[in-house]
């Protein structure tokens, strides 16, 4: 009941402004530049930025600095002005030196420049400032201005030191200690200020501008605000107490840079002098610049320099003593206005430029407002770490609830907890808590486009579409894990922050999980410690990390915003979108970055700004200063490496926070560098994986880069979405070795190709006279088979003369004189017809049956199996059959001949069996009585068939077995040969023979 007391009282702070800081951009040495005093600085018409220091001259392209020095051509290294005219010339002023200018990549100094060389005066600092009409006037501390026209240079000398130079009415007017003068045609003419010789007592005066009409002057220690009317000048208004240099922005406002009171924005539409906003008030700001996008830079003596972008991003609650700046949750109230909450039991409530504080209480002195729900009568349900709090007119009041709150969301009129004991809901009208599910402890929730409530836990995900009763953890394992934040997204998406998976895109309908989708697999970097996320109406998410905000769009492109882009701080604990506007809470205060901002600075050029390469172990850097967007070509040396692009793109609102789309593509590399791989590339245009892409500040070749040309694009991406609206190119030239090219390969190819040709020519007449040597054998193997044929068949014949049988000799000699005409003739064929080899074969075994008589027999089986005029190997068959007839007869009894032919395929089977004493009787009986004979026949055969073989790649097969060692056992020799017809199919038989 005390704390229900303590905290029913609640302390309101009204706060009569809110502090706001713009986030600046700071750059000093750390960063590039040469040194920390920068006396002045401008901007050329291609949006580079030049600064002027003690130690040189420094041109920043949006990435980094590059600083020239005397070894640049230099006169000096200090360059006290820097000033850009309409010819885009960087005019400069070294100290104690004559005026030179930098343009198309050279410094133009007085030795070697014609114009500069006429200049006649001699001082320790020169300004310049141009007029509309492209006249050019350099003045110094002496009391004369040269005029540049063209090619021409009028010097006038006047009574005082010339300070500042304005423009009213089209005409050119130039202000000096005690009088203005008006220039017309090259000529000056003094008008009469009443005023202004007043003045003219005081030490010097420092500078002026003008708005519209009104001119603002500054001498020492007054600001004057003068009135231009009718060609006449009047005081409006006198400010005592400030001076300093002055220029009129883009706002419509002066701009007062001090030494000593920081650099004031004043506001005279009134014609009164009003300060309206000081920025940098301990800084000593020697001068203050306006670039092309808006952004004003304002250059130190000691901090180098710093710039604030239009709209640049705003801090809020940074410097709070008397209460905490860590911002743990934001929301808006009923009138969207906004309210953050802080670490101590307390809120700010921010309205316009006003703030309040609403100290809701704490036991502890540490007290996280983790939710704040507003609801239609203004009232606010407030979750903490201590307990839930109803805001409501000015007081705050305690729920009865009894558990840690981690979490709060109003649904259809009941405000639902997640907290470390389970889910529950309060009714909204009569404020009585129900439990719906307990015994868990739940970190997050969220609704969906449908209407159904989602709940993160410890160990996963549920539902209210079955009462947060199944864990979709147990079907999906990337979701066991504990759930940091929810955000419902548009086309029934659901985004999951998780503690081991990181962050997940689960497609939900109905309040149930289709489809998961781990989404640092589709990054090149991974999102990690992701504690809160939220949606945009352009169906963008915001995540907060401890590495500040990172912008995820529906295709995964991804965009960073940390301390460097304008946070208050890295580690980020809450976003909101409010309209337009992203408010970032941070550990260290509140930030406001606008988004979506319609300005010119939306228009800037994209900047090839160099290449990078190894060569010989040495790193080599070639800056470009000029050719921008327009035709650059890089040659790169031979045996290059690591070779890079360097790319800028010139937004310096972005603070450097820029992506490049690059687009390359191959070009003929002409004749004397054209490779192999170039011909097939350009002309199959084969795809290549890596033609384009988004990279970040440079993009890497690789080691090594394949010879030839290529034309590279690319576009600079902000992280407004924005593209640049100027690509820059570069065509890359990696010129060839002389081993490389194609007229090499064609040198060896032609030499490989004589060799090759003259060792096959050498082979084919080793092949050619080989085959002929091969022929020459089997003809003579042929040869020889025929004599023994006919020795054989002469010795038969004398059987018919004894005793003596005129008839039957008649008979066989008629025969025989057949079988030897048909000899003769198929002796110089390799094939026949197969018919024609069976009749040979068959008249040879007619006329051994007519020799033997009775005691002869043969028969031939399975001939209409084989086609009558297939090629066949002409007398193959005829040794293996005459030698059955010599060797093969049965001992007594009749002798049996079988010729069988067994065809599979293409493959034929010829089996000669006989029913004579054996083989292997035959051999032993021989081998006792002429250990030294072979038979003649059989060894012409087989070198036949080894001729065969290998002139017509056959593969004629010759066995023989002794039918003894068969099933059944029996009398007898087998003679086995197979052939392959497939083998010489395609060879034509000898004619028919007669």
């Amino acid at each position: 009941m005390p704390r229900i007391i303590t905290l029913l009282f609640c302390v309101f702070i009204l706060f009569n402004g809110l502090a706001q800081e713009p986030s600046l951009i700071h750059f000093d040495v750390e960063d590039g530049l040469p040194s920390n005093l920068i006396y002045s600085m401008t901007q050329d018409k291609e949006g580079f930025l030049w600064f002027g220091t003690d130690k040189g001259l420094a041109r920043y392209d949006g990435e980094k600095f590059h600083v020239f020095g005397t070894g640049d051509g230099l006169p000096d290294a200090e360059i006290l002005t820097v000033y850009c005219d309409s010819k885009d010339r960087i005019w400069l002023s070294p100290f104690k030196q004559l005026p030179c200018y930098w343009q198309n990549g050279a410094f133009h100094v007085g030795n070697s420049d014609s114009l500069i060389s006429r200049l006649n005066t001699r001082s320790s600092w020169y300004d310049f400032i141009e007029s509309s009409d492209n006249r050019l006037m350099i003045f110094n501390e002496l009391s004369t201005i040269h005029i540049l026209e063209e090619d021409t240079i009028q010097s006038l000398d006047l009574p005082h030191n010339p300070r500042s130079v304005f423009e009213a009415d089209g005409k050119t007017y130039l202000v000096t200690m005690g009088e203005i003068f008006l220039l017309e045609n090259g000529l000056e003419s003094k008008l009469h200020v009443p005023w202004l010789s007043k003045l003219s007592n005081r030490k010097y005066l420092i500078g002026a501008a003008v708005s519209d009409d009104q001119i603002l002057i500054s001498y020492e220690n007054i600001l004057t605000l003068i009135k231009y009317e009718n060609g006449a000048f009047s005081v409006q208004d006198t400010l005592m107490g400030y001076n300093g240099r002055i220029r009129h922005t883009r706002s419509g406002k002066f701009l007062l840079v001090t030494k000593n009171q920081g650099s004031l924005f004043l506001d005279c539409s009134n014609g009164d002098i009003h300060i309206n906003r000081r920025i940098l008030p301990d800084k000593k700001v020697n001068m203050a610049f306006e670039d092309h996008q808006g952004t004003l830079w304002f250059c130190t003596s000691d901090e180098g320099v710093y710039g604030m972008p239009l709209n640049a991003p705003q801090h809020f609650l940074t410097n709070e003593v008397s209460h905490s700046h860590n911002i743990t949750s934001l929301s808006k109230d009923a009138d969207q206005h906004l309210i953050a909450g802080n670490d101590e039991g307390g809120m700010y409530f921010i309205k316009d430029d006003q703030v309040s504080y609403q100290f809701i209480g704490t036991l502890t002195g540490s007290n996280r407002i983790l939710a704040i729900q507003p609801m239609k009568q203004g009232d606010l349900f407030i979750a903490s770490d201590e307990s839930i709090y109803r805001y409501h007119q000015g007081r705050s009041s305690i729920l009865p609830f009894k558990f840690t709150p981690k979490t709060i969301l109003s649904s259809n009129g009941r405000l639902w907890v997640a907290s470390s004991s389970g889910i529950g809901y309060f009714d909204e009208q009569n404020l009585q808590y129900q439990q719906a599910v307990g015994s868990r402890r739940f970190t997050s929730l969220t609704r969906d486009k449908q209407g159904f409530l989602w709940a993160g836990g410890m160990n996963g995900l549920y539902s209210s579409a079955d009462n947060f009763a199944a864990n979709w953890a147990d079907q999906f394992e990337m979701l066991d894990s504990r759930i940091y934040a929810l955000c419902a997204g548009k086309d029934n998406v659901l985004w999951v922050a998780t503690a081991d998976n990181g962050l997940l895109r689960l497609g939900i309908q109905d309040g149930k999980i289709e489809e998961l989708i781990q989404v640092n697999e589709r990054l090149d970097q991974p999102i990690q410690s992701i504690k809160t996320i939220i949606s945009d109406n352009s169906n963008n998410i915001w995540l907060g990390t401890n590495k500040g905000v990172f912008k995820l769009q529906p295709d995964f492109q991804v965009s960073h915003f940390d301390k460097h882009d304008g946070l208050a701080d890295n580690d980020v604990n809450t976003l909101l979108m409010k309209d337009d506007t992203l408010w970032v809470g941070t550990t260290k205060g509140l930030t406001r970055m606008i988004l979506n901002q319609n300005l010119a600075i939306d228009s800037f050029p994209s900047y090839v700004s160099g290449i990078n390469y190894w060569l010989n172990d040495r790193y080599i850097q070639e800056p470009f200063f000029n050719n921008f967007n327009g035709f650059r070509a890089f040659t790169l040396p031979r045996d290059a490496g690591l070779v890079e692009i360097q790319l800028s793109g010139l937004d310096y609102c972005s603070r450097g926070n820029i992506s490049f789309e690059y687009v390359v593509e191959e070009r003929f590399p002409g004749l004397a560098d054209l490779t192999v791989s170039n011909i097939f590339s350009l002309l199959f245009k084969r795809e290549q994986s890596n033609n384009s892409g988004i990279v970040q500040g440079r993009l890497n070749l690789g080691t090594q880069i394949r010879p030839g040309k290529y034309f590279y694009t690319f576009t600079a991406l902000n992280t407004r979405g924005l593209k640049s609206n100027k690509p820059d190119s570069i065509m890359i030239v990696n010129k060839a070795n002389w081993y490389e090219t194609i007229w090499f390969w064609l040198t060896i190819w032609g030499i490989v190709f004589l060799i090759l040709r003259a060792v096959y020519k050498n082979r084919q007449a080793y092949r050619d006279l080989n085959h002929s040597v091969s022929k020459l054998r089997l003809h003579a193997i042929q040869a020889q088979l025929n004599p023994h044929f006919i020795g054989n068949s002469i010795y038969a014949i004398q059987q018919f003369f004894y005793p003596p049988d005129p008839e039957k000799a008649s008979e066989y000699i008629e025969l025989f004189n057949r079988l030897l005409r048909q000899s003769m003739t198929m002796s110089e064929q390799h094939f026949v017809r197969f018919d024609q080899d069976m009749s040979y074969n068959t008249d040879y075994l007619s006329l051994i049956k007519l020799r033997l008589g009775d005691r002869f027999n043969f028969t031939i089986e399975g001939l209409d199996q084989i086609q009558p005029d297939s090629p066949f190997p002409s007398m193959i068959l005829q040794p293996l059959i005459e030698n059955a007839t010599i060797h093969g007869l049965s001992p007594g009894g009749v002798s049996i001949l079988t010729v069988k032919f067994i065809k599979s395929g293409s493959l034929v089977n010829c089996l000669i069996e006989d029913n004579g004493e054996g083989i292997d009787t035959i051999r032993q009986r021989k081998s006792k009585k002429h250990p030294q004979h072979q038979s003649k026949g059989l060894a012409l055969l087989q070198q036949k068939i080894s001729m065969l073989n290998r002139l017509y790649k056959t593969n004629i097969k010759l066995s023989h077995s002794d039918l003894k060692d068969h099933d059944p056992p029996r009398h007898g020799t087998v003679a086995s040969i197979s052939i392959d017809l497939e083998a010489f199919s395609d060879i034509a038989p000898s004619k028919e023979i007669s």
